[in-house]
């Protein structure tokens, strides 16, 4: 039987540890050098909220820096989760903060990657999953160069 003192219409959810763990291991985790960079310039700052921090450029994609969150780490984090917890001054890069030239010769790759996916040859356009496919072991520095026999001869349909 309900108490008829208590009320009904209030209710606060509980703070549970494992879910602030799990903020503070993705906030960590955009910090890693291997995620992102810190810029050089001094004055590549950003400010939120009188807070003046340094800029951080992103290495890869949110949707693939997830999938290597979700590899290494135990916790089950969704996606918009991981993306809520990116620290602000961790941004993606823009083509004013490239250090690259951009002509066709560096950027034709991805280029080419872009048409594949978009004419349906490949399932991806994210290069480092169209290596996987096509060589035996990414680590071989014959694979790499098409020296390798085994890639010649079989093709790779890993999942």
């Amino acid at each position: 039987m309900l108490d008829r003192d208590a009320d009904l219409t209030t209710f606060q959810r509980k703070k549970s540890s494992r879910s602030l763990e799990s903020k503070a291991s993705i906030h960590t985790f955009f910090l890693h050098d291997d995620v992102s960079r810190m810029t050089t310039g001094r004055k590549q700052t950003i400010t939120v909220r009188k807070k003046k921090m340094q800029k951080r450029l992103l290495s890869d994609t949110l949707k693939n820096l997830h999938r290597k969150f979700a590899s290494k780490n135990s916790d089950n984090v969704s996606y918009c989760l991981f993306c809520a917890c990116r620290p602000f001054w961790v941004v993606a890069p823009t083509d004013a903060d490239r250090a690259t030239c951009q002509c066709k010769t560096h950027e034709n790759l991805q280029f080419m990657a872009d048409t594949l996916y978009s004419h349906g040859i490949v399932v991806s356009m994210n290069i480092e999953e169209m290596v996987d496919h096509t060589v035996c072991a990414t680590e071989m520095k014959a694979c790499a160069y098409g020296d390798c026999v085994e890639c010649r001869l079989t093709t790779h349909t890993r999942p």
